[in-house]
């Protein structure tokens, strides 16, 4: 029996399966095997194996554990990238990455399965590929890199009783960040789930339309990520989304207000553009606003805590639509942007000291500034 899930229902590469993110931090600095993304490839790739020899229509159970590996990669990628040089742009590529295959593994899909006549679970097959390609790769790279090396590069405060996750969890930064990837998470995916029945119902669009409109998001998506980092890094993070949060919310109450099938299509487009870049430049932004020993800790709550969203804001649009039609996404979007753009005038535009001076000064002496301290 063949199973059908619509795109609010499975949630994004960004976000989907996240919740076991905060694990991270235990991964990190307690195992002596790998850099993080080597132990995460470890519980990728045996899911995705199991996953693709299921021919029964169960697997709950086992995206349990393909979760597990994508929350823990999700947040040791983005700590990593976040401390790069230009890690403005390298962030943005790597998340262009994971709206590439929002974009693309729908379309691969259907044309397995309607083109190839293909079973569903044949999908799988070509996951186990790719995600033995990922752990060779990043196994090869990082084999030097052990959780000892980890905890030598990212000392922690000598006198401190509790974890580096409880340790981040003090400031409110970290409260603010993952309140605002929450939100984000849910626009974006209660946006690119609903988009086809909005445009179908709502806009009276064809299938194919409504389709392509969809994919016309996630491909906006993908090229606002790669091409906007650059802007970013010559904006500076704050203002940067600043400005992105303004065009979204213009263009939003244009995709709402405008009952034209074009001016829709065209304004959800330039929606993905400006809502991709906001992601990573909010990971880059953390990475300068907390010390390094607190990122994963802090990104990977962050991210666990956010991917929730994904989850909450689709049903909770669907619920509402039941009672009220899917005209009600427009609102809930608009107000939901309206609230980031809140959360993030909270966040300082930089930190009290800077991060990298700080690493410097802890690398060469135990006086440790607490996180409660960055506000």
């Amino acid at each position: 029996m063949t199973t059908q899930t619509t795109q609010a229902e499975r949630g994004t590469p960004d976000t989907e399966l996240q919740n076991f993110s905060p694990s991270n931090d235990t991964f990190s600095h307690r195992l002596r095997i790998t850099n993080p993304e080597n132990v995460e490839e470890e519980a990728v790739t045996p899911a995705n194996v199991v996953d693709a020899l299921q021919k029964w229509n169960s697997p709950v159970v086992l995206f349990i554990f393909i979760g597990l590996g994508n929350g823990l990669i999700d947040a040791a990628w983005c700590a990593w990238i976040g401390n790069m040089a230009n890690s403005n742009e390298v962030s943005g590529f790597l998340q262009a990455c994971y709206a590439l295959g929002a974009t693309i593994a729908p379309l691969i899909t259907t044309a397995m399965i309607s083109k190839g006549g293909l079973e569903w679970y044949a999908f799988y097959y070509l996951m186990v590929g790719i995600s033995a390609i990922e752990f060779l790769t990043s196994a090869y790279t990082f084999w030097y890199q052990t959780g000892a090396i980890y905890q030598a590069e990212n000392p922690r405060d000598p006198n401190s009783t509790t974890g580096r996750t409880r340790q981040a969890l003090k400031s409110k930064v970290t409260w603010i960040f993952a309140l605002f990837i929450f939100g984000y998470v849910g626009a974006e995916v209660s946006l690119g789930g609903w988009i086809v029945v909005f445009m179908t119902r709502v806009r009276k669009a064809t299938s194919f339309a409504g389709g392509a409109t969809a994919a016309g998001f996630w491909g906006g998506m993908t090229l606002g990520r790669l091409c906007l980092s650059f802007l970013t890094a010559r904006l500076g993070e704050f203002e940067s989304v600043l400005l992105y949060l303004i065009l979204t919310i213009i263009l939003q109450l244009v995709f709402w207000l405008v009952p034209n099938l074009a001016v829709s299509a065209v304004s959800v487009a330039f929606l993905g553009v400006f809502m991709g870049p906001m992601f990573p430049t909010a990971i880059v932004l953390i990475t300068k606003l907390l010390p390094r020993s607190l990122h994963v800790g802090t990104i990977g709550f962050a991210t666990a805590f956010g991917g929730s969203g994904g989850a909450i804001f689709p049903f909770a649009v669907g619920a509402i639509a039941q009672a009220k039609g899917v005209k009600a996404l427009q609102p809930v979007i608009l107000s939901l942007l309206t609230i980031l753009a809140i959360l993030w005038f909270c966040l300082p535009r930089r930190a009290k000291k800077d991060s990298r001076l700080y690493d410097r000064e802890n690398a060469a002496g135990p006086n440790l500034m607490p996180a409660e301290n960055i506000h």
